[in-house]
């Protein structure tokens, strides 16, 4: 039964190009390459449904790029609702060394419409008594305002569900003025809300509170390989790490992360035990070929060795 809704207000064809070697105004050949639907809220509507939470992943696409995106999706097992705009959705290219060392180029996206956000709305309308969880996240097309996140917030706040949300930059100053549920920026995201730099996962702990301190419920500031540090209304610390022996991609890892936290909440499981599944299937994820595509079984067998440590 999907108990979850993510939005995506600009998704992505992902294409990945596994080179030998990045050089900068070389000729490179790619040795192998696969095209992934992707975009935050998808990426985690697709995380959630391979941990045995299925998701409906909601969004507005446009041209060829859009339809290939969703035929992929539909592949993946994964229901998707979209909208439809003139242009092309964005495709966005990851080159990934050997090592692991991913480097990213992503286009901006189509013109969205007022009226389409609008009608984005009204299918979330018609989601939000059957869920119980709604994650907004991603970054905004051109025509999309920030104040577009925060009306999404109070949305599906006011329908009761529990809302994440997963932004950057004016988008999340703005989401966080309408009280979501549980933000989870990044190691970059926190600092570009703050306007300061960020040391170790313990001295997260404060980013995270002052950052619930401007409207957030819980926050969860994910730092990669250095873990992650959590604030909620009765409990705060950090999370290690897992040590991964073999990365095939980092690309929709944080996202992955949001999906073993939905996953949690559904579950019935405190901040600290669902960003430890959360980590789980994070770590997962990067040792598999795609985006955001957890093994379930693994994650369950790697929950356990996720260490919390209580500020």
């Amino acid at each position: 039964m999907i108990q979850t809704v993510t939005v995506t207000v600009n998704p992505s064809l992902d294409r990945t190009l596994r080179l030998d070697a990045l050089w900068p105004g070389g000729l490179h050949r790619v040795r192998q390459a696969r095209a992934d639907a992707a975009g935050k809220g998808i990426n985690v509507a697709r995380a959630c449904t391979r941990l045995g939470e299925p998701a409906v992943a909601l969004g507005i696409l446009a041209g060829n790029a859009g339809r290939a995106l969703a035929d992929i999706l539909r592949r993946d097992g994964v229901t998707g609702e979209f909208e439809w705009v003139d242009g092309e959705t964005r495709t966005n290219l990851k080159l990934v060394e050997p090592d692991g060392r991913t480097t990213e180029i992503n286009e901006q996206g189509p013109t969205v419409p007022e009226a389409a956000q609008r009608r984005l709305q009204e299918r979330l309308e018609t989601w939000l008594p059957k869920v119980k969880a709604v994650v907004v996240a991603g970054s905004l097309p051109p025509g999309v305002p920030p104040s577009f996140y925060g009306e999404l917030v109070s949305q599906a706040r006011e329908a009761g569900a529990f809302v994440i949300l997963d932004a950057d930059g004016e988008a999340l100053r703005a989401g966080l003025r309408h009280q979501p549920d549980l933000v989870k920026p990044n190691r970059e995201e926190a600092e570009r809300l703050l306007g300061r730099g960020l040391g170790s996962a313990r001295d997260a702990v404060e980013v995270a509170r002052t950052i619930r301190a401007e409207g957030a419920a819980r926050v969860l500031v994910s730092l990669g390989a250095a873990g992650c540090a959590f604030s909620g209304p009765d409990k705060e610390g950090w999370i290690d790490a897992l040590r991964v022996s073999h990365l095939e991609s980092t690309t929709g890892a944080g996202d992955t992360l949001v999906a073993g936290l939905v996953a949690g909440w559904l579950r019935g499981l405190s901040l600290p035990e669902a960003a430890r599944l959360g980590v789980a299937a994070a770590s997962s994820a990067v040792g598999r070929e795609g985006v955001a595509r957890p093994d379930p079984h693994q994650t369950a067998s790697w929950v356990s060795q996720v260490q919390v440590h209580q500020a």
